[in-house]
C-alpha cells in the first residue's frame, strides 16, 4: 500500500483543512523549524488509521474551538490500482471512523471507531499498530542501532521493534510471581512453626469440651428459676389489675363532674354578657338624637359639592388650552432652529439659494419649501456618474503602469535565470561530466588497489627472507634455501646472505615505490570524486533551473498578457466615459469635490421635509388651543370654599351612616333579653344534675392506699423475674462463648493443618514458573538465530544496490552486531570501516529491518518516514546518506516512497526530492503546509 493523500482538518496546531498528496513513487522533503508540526503530519496518519491509546482523543482538537476533527487517509494498492480512504473524524466529543473504495463512497465497508481500526490491523494493511509504526517511521536513535549503541541496548531496541515487549513482558512478569511464590512458601512454612511450638491440640479441645458441658447445666438451673418467678408475677398482676378497674370507674364520675362545673362557667358568663349588652344599647339610644339634625343637611350640600366640581373642570381646561399653545408655539421656533443648523452642516454654501435668513426663520414653513425647491433642482446622479467615471479612468492608469512595471520585471528575472544556466553549461554537460569523472575515479581505485596487491606481494617475500639471513648472520644453519630448498653449509653463508640482502633492499624498495602510487592514485581518486560531487550539484541545479525557466517563461507570458489587457481596458473606459484624455488627479479630485457637494445637500431634503411638516403641525396646534379658549369663556373658580363644601357633606353623610348602624343594633334587644333569661334556666339544671353524680361517685369505694399496695407488690414480683431472666441469659451466652471458643479452636487445628499443604503448592508453582523464566531466557537466542539470517540477506540486497556491488554480504551476530564482507571471505566490524560507509550500512540494516516487520503484512506499507535522521551528521555525512536514500528509491520496489522530516536547510537543495513541503508556525501557534518544491523560482519572478 503506498500513500496516495492525506487530508487534515482542525487536528491538533493544524487549524482548517489541509492536503497533502506525495508522489507515487518518489522522494518527499518535508522540512521546517524544530516544533513547526512536521511530525504532527504524520502522526495524523497512525491517529487516523489505528486511534491508538498513545494518542489522546481529547488533545486532538486544535485550541480555540476553530471546528471539528477530521482526518482522510486514502491508500493505493500499487497491484491493482484500487484506492481506499479511511476517515476518521471529532465532532463535540464524539468519535466516527469508516472505511470505504474511493470509487465507492457510497457503500463503506465498515464503520464505526473500533471496527476501523480492527480493519486496518487485520485485513487492510495487514499489521497492528506497534508493527506498522515500527515499519511506517524510523528516528535518528534508530539508524544507530548497528553501529554506536551496546549489545544489550541494541537487543532490546531491536526487539521492541520486531514487536518482542510482550514476551519480555511476560518473562518480567513470570520473575516476580516466581520470587513471590518462594517468598510465600517460606512464610506459611514459618506460620505452622510458629503456631505449633509449645502445644497440645488434643489437651485443648478436651478441655474446651468439658467448658461447654459446665456451661449447658447452668443454663438448665437458670430456665427453672424463671419459670417460678413468672407465676409469682402473674398473681400480683391479677390483684393490681382488680383496683385498677375502681380507679377507672371513679375517674370516669371526676370527668363527668368536671364537664358539668364548666357548663355552669359558660352559664354564668353568657348571663353576666347579655346585661352588659343592654346597657350599651340603652346608651347608644341615647346618642342617636344629637346625630339626626347633621344627616339632615346632606342633601343640600351634595348639590353645592357638585356645582364646584363643574368650576374645576372649566378652569383645568382653561390651564391645559394655554399649556398647547405655548408648546406648539416653542416646536415652531425649534424647527426653524434645526432649519438653520441644517443648511449650515450640509456646508454647501457655495450652491445658489442655499441659505437661512431671519425672514425663514419667522416662517419656517415658507423657508423649508423653498430649500427643498432648491435641492429638487440639483443634478446629484449626473455629478456623481462623472465623478466615478475620472477615478475609474485615473484607477485604470494606475494598473497598466503596474501591470508594466510587473512585466518588467518578471523579463529582467527571467533573463537572470538564462544567465545562470548558460554560466552553468558552459564548460559542457554536467551529467556527462560527472560520469567522466566517476569512471576516472574507479580506475584509479582500481590501480591502487592493484599497487596495494603488488606492495603486499613484495612485503610478503621479504619477510621471507629477513629470518633467513637473521639466522645465516647468527650462523645458525639448519634452515634450507628458499629456492632450491637445500640445507645451507657455513661456505654457503656468506654468499647468500649477500644475495638475500640485495634482493630484501630491491623488495623494499619496490614495496615503498608501490605504497606511494597507492597513495597518489588515492588522492587521484578522492579528487575525481570531489568532481564529481561538484558535476552532479551543477546536474541538479541546472536541472531545478530548467523548472525554474518553464515556470519564469509562465509567468513572463502571464504578465505580458496581464499589461496588454490593462492598456486595453484603459483606452476603452477612456472612449466610453467620452473622455479627452487620461484625467489628472486635480480633475479627479475638484469632481469628488463636487459630487460630494450635492450629495451633502441631498441627504438633508428629508430632513427638510420632515421639518416642513413639523413647522407645520405645531401651527395648526396653536391655532386649536386659541379657538378653544375663545370657545370657553370666563372662568371663576374657589378651591377654599370647594374644600369647605366638600368637608361638610363628608360630615352629614357620616351622621347617616351611624344612625343607620344605631338603628341595627338597637333592632337585637329583645333577642339579648331572651339569651339573658335562657342562660338563667341552665345554671338551676347544670345544679342540679352535678348533685347526683357526686352521690353516684362516692358509692364506688375506691381505695387509694389498697391500689398503691397493689403496684408495689406487682413491683417486687416484676424485679424478682427480671433478675430470673438475667440469669438465664447470662448463662446462655455463658454456653454460646463456650461453643465458639470450642469451634474457633476447631478451625484454628483446621488452619494450622493447611499451612504445610498450602506451603508445599506454593513451592511447587515457583519451581513450575523457574523452569518457565529459563525457557523464555532462551527465547531472544531462538528469535535471533531465526531472524538474522533473513535480516542479513534483506540488508545485503540495499547495500550492494547502494554500493554497486561493493559489498553485498553482512551477518549479525546474536546481538544484532553488523559484520560487513570486504569483497572476500573476510569480514570486519563496523568500526573498521570510515564513517560515511558506517551510516550506509546503519541505514541499509535499518530499512532491512522495517522490510521485516513490513513483510508480515497483508499489503505491506510501500511508504517510509526517516524523522530528522541528519541532525548528528556533517555536511559531507549528510549528502552521502541522501545519495544513499536515492539510489534505494530508484533500486528497490520495498520503498516506493521515502518521507524525509528534517529542519537542516541544506537538505533542501539536494537534488533527490521529487516534492519539497515545508510546515511553517504562525504567531498564533498556528501549523501551516505549502507545497514549495518551485518556491525559490516562483519567489524571485
Amino acid at each position: 500500500m503506498i500513500l496516495a493523500a492525506l487530508e487534515i482538518d482542525n487536528y491538533k496546531q493544524f487549524h482548517g483543512q489541509h492536503r497533502f498528496e506525495p508522489p507515487a513513487q518518489g522522494i518527499v522533503g518535508v522540512i521546517g523549524t524544530n516544533g513547526a508540526g512536521k511530525t504532527t503530519l504524520f502522526e495524523a496518519i497512525e491517529w487516523c488509521l489505528y486511534n491508538p491509546r498513545e494518542i489522546v482523543n481529547d488533545e486532538v482538537p486544535p485550541r480555540g474551538g476553530v471546528g471539528a476533527t477530521r482526518v482522510k487517509v486514502t491508500l493505493e494498492d500499487p497491484r491493482d490500482g484500487v484506492r481506499y480512504v479511511v476517515e476518521r473524524g471529532l465532532k463535540k466529543g464524539a468519535a466516527t471512523a469508516e472505511v470505504y473504495r474511493e470509487d465507492q463512497p457510497e457503500a463503506p465497508i465498515v464503520q464505526g471507531s473500533r471496527q476501523t481500526a480492527e480493519y486496518v490491523a487485520s485485513r487492510l494493511i495487514g499489521l497492528g499498530h506497534r508493527a506498522f509504526v515500527s515499519t511506517f517511521f524510523t528516528r535518528q536513535k534508530e539508524l544507530t542501532f548497528f553501529g554506536n549503541m551496546r549489545d544489550t541496548e541494541r537487543r532490546r531496541e531491536v526487539g521492541r521493534l520486531l514487536g518482542l515487549e510482550t514476551i519480555r513482558d511476560a518473562q518480567r512478569a513470570i520473575g516476580e510471581e516466581r520470587t513471590q511464590a518462594r517468598a510465600d512458601a517460606e512464610s506459611l512454612k514459618r506460620q505452622h512453626g510458629e503456631s505449633t511450638e509449645g502445644r497440645d491440640f488434643a489437651a485443648e479441645a478436651e478441655a474446651a469440651e468439658r467448658e461447654v458441658t459446665e456451661r449447658s447445666q447452668e443454663a438448665e438451673a437458670a430456665e427453672g428459676r424463671v419459670a417460678a418467678a413468672g407465676e409469682v408475677l402473674l398473681c400480683a398482676r391479677g390483684d393490681l389489675e382488680r383496683w385498677r378497674d375502681l380507679e377507672r370507674r371513679d375517674a370516669e364520675f371526676a370527668r363527668v363532674l368536671e364537664r358539668l362545673d364548666g357548663d355552669a362557667r359558660v352559664a354564668e358568663a353568657r348571663r353576666v354578657s347579655a346585661g352588659e349588652e343592654l346597657s350599651r344599647l340603652e346608651e347608644l339610644d341615647r346618642s342617636r338624637i344629637a346625630l339626626v339634625p347633621v344627616a339632615g343637611k346632606e342633601p343640600d350640600l351634595a348639590a353645592a359639592v357638585a356645582a364646584h366640581a363643574v368650576e374645576r373642570e372649566r378652569f383645568a381646561r382653561q390651564r391645559q388650552l394655554r399649556t398647547d399653545r405655548e408648546h406648539a408655539d416653542a416646536a415652531s421656533t425649534e424647527v426653524a432652529r434645526r432649519l438653520g443648523r441644517a443648511v449650515t452642516d450640509a456646508a454647501a454654501a457655495s450652491l445658489e439659494g442655499w441659505r437661512w435668513s431671519a425672514a425663514d426663520a419667522s416662517d419656517p414653513i415658507r423657508g423649508a419649501a423653498r430649500l427643498g425647491a432648491v435641492i429638487e433642482a440639483l443634478d446629484v446622479d449626473g455629478a456623481c456618474e462623472r465623478a466615478v467615471a475620472l477615478a475609474r479612468c485615473e484607477l485604470l492608469v494606475q494598473e497598466r503602469d503596474q501591470a508594466g512595471q510587473k512585466l518588467h520585471r518578471y523579463t529582467e528575472a527571467l533573463r537572470g535565470l538564462e544567465g545562470e544556466r548558460v554560466a552553468l553549461v558552459r564548460d559542457g554537460d554536467p551529467a556527462q561530466l560527472a560520469e567522466r569523472t566517476r569512471q576516472a575515479r574507479e580506475m584509479a581505485l582500481q590501480r591502487a588497489q592493484a599497487a596495494a596487491t603488488s606492495a603486499q606481494g613484495a612485503a610478503e617475500s621479504r619477510k621471507k627472507l629477513e629470518p633467513i639471513v637473521a639466522a645465516l648472520e647468527q650462523e645458525q644453519f639448519d634452515g634450507c634455501c628458499p629456492t632450491c630448498f637445500r640445507t645451507f653449509t657455513p661456505d654457503m653463508a656468506e654468499t647468500t646472505v649477500a644475495a638475500f640482502a640485495d634482493s630484501i633492499d630491491s623488495l623494499r624498495a619496490q614495496e615503498e615505490a608501490l605504497l606511494r602510487e597507492e597513495r597518489t592514485l588515492r588522492q587521484e581518486a578522492a579528487a575525481h570524486e570531489r568532481a564529481q560531487r561538484e558535476a552532479l550539484d551543477r546536474a541538479a541545479k541546472v536541472e531545478k533551473l530548467s523548472g525554474r525557466l518553464q515556470e519564469g517563461a509562465r509567468h513572463v507570458d502571464e504578465a505580458r498578457q496581464g499589461y496588454e489587457h490593462a492598456v486595453c481596458a484603459c483606452r476603452e473606459a477612456i472612449t466610453g466615459y467620452g473622455l479627452p484624455g487620461e484625467p489628472t488627479a486635480e480633475q479627479v479630485r475638484s469632481a469628488q469635490a463636487r459630487a460630494d457637494l450635492l450629495q451633502r445637500a441631498a441627504a438633508t431634503l428629508p430632513l427638510i421635509r420632515r421639518l416642513e411638516e413639523d413647522a407645520r403641525q405645531a401651527a395648526e396646534r396653536s391655532e386649536a388651543a386659541q379657538r378653544g379658549l375663545q370657545e370657553l369663556g370666563e372662568v371663576a373658580y374657589d378651591d377654599a370654599a370647594h374644600g369647605a363644601a366638600e368637608a361638610a357633606l363628608i360630615e352629614a353623610r357620616d351622621a347617616l351612616a351611624r344612625l343607620a348602624e344605631i338603628d341595627r343594633q338597637l333592632a337585637r334587644r329583645p333577642a339579648v333579653e331572651a339569651e339573658r333569661a335562657a342562660a338563667g334556666a341552665d345554671l338551676t339544671r347544670i345544679s342540679a344534675e352535678r348533685d347526683a353524680r357526686a352521690r353516684e361517685r362516692a358509692a364506688i369505694g375506691l381505695d387509694p392506699a389498697a391500689l398503691t399496695a397493689a403496684a408495689e407488690a406487682e413491683g417486687v414480683a416484676m424485679a424478682e423475674e427480671r433478675a430470673a431472666l438475667d440469669g438465664r441469659t447470662a448463662a446462655l451466652a455463658a454456653l454460646t462463648e463456650a461453643m465458639s471458643r470450642r469451634t474457633r479452636l476447631a478451625e484454628e487445628h483446621a488452619r494450622i493443618a493447611k499451612l504445610v499443604e498450602r506451603a508445599d503448592a506454593r513451592t511447587r508453582a515457583a519451581d513450575a514458573l523457574d523452569r518457565m523464566y529459563r525457557e523464555f531466557t532462551r527465547f531472544d537466542q531462538y528469535v535471533a538465530e531465526r531472524v538474522t539470517p533473513q535480516l542479513a540477506e534483506h540488508t545485503g540486497e540495499l547495500l550492494a544496490a547502494v554500493t554497486e556491488g561493493k559489498y553485498d554480504r553482512v551477518e549479525f551476530d546474536e546481538n544484532y552486531g553488523l559484520e560487513i564482507y570486504d569483497g572476500a571471505d573476510e569480514k570486519f566490524p563496523m568500526d573498521d570501516f570510515s564513517g560515511g560507509e558506517r551510516d550506509v550500512a546503519a541505514l541499509c540494516a535499518r530499512l532491512a529491518l522495517s522490510r521485516m516487520v513490513g513483510g508480515q503484512a497483508a499489503h505491506p506499507p510501500g511508504f517510509l518516514v526517516l524523522d530528522e535522521v541528519f541532525g548528528s551528521l556533517d555536511r559531507e555525512r549528510r549528502a552521502q546518506v541522501l545519495e544513499t536514500l536515492g539510489s534505494l528509491a530508484a533500486s528497490t520496489e520495498a520503498f516506493h516512497q521515502l518521507f524525509i522530516i528534517s529542519h537542516v536547510d541544506d537538505v533542501r537543495a539536494s537534488p533527490i526530492f521529487n516534492q519539497i513541503w515545508r510546515v511553517t508556525e504562525t504567531a498564533e501557534g498556528v501549523s501551516q503546509l505549502q507545497d514549495v518544491t518551485l518556491m525559490s523560482g516562483a519567489d524571485e519572478l
